[in-house]
């Protein structure tokens, strides 16, 4: 299995997106179901996370 999630710290942001892979697939086929799988939410939740730590920032 192959995870991904915006970190900081100790926190999670949003969902931890998931990839499942076999050793019998080529890499060019995994390669694919990451960007498929995991990455395609890697933006937004990476904004998401910038957004949290400006506001918690300003507000201090």
């Amino acid at each position: 299995m192959i995870y991904g999630s915006v970190d900081y710290y100790h926190y999670h942001y949003g969902k931890l997106a998931k990839c499942s892979v076999s050793l019998t697939r080529n890499a060019s086929a995994i390669a694919e179901d990451i960007k498929r799988k995991v990455l395609i939410t890697a933006v937004d939740e990476v904004n998401k996370a910038n957004e949290y730590h400006q506001k918690k920032h300003v507000a201090k």
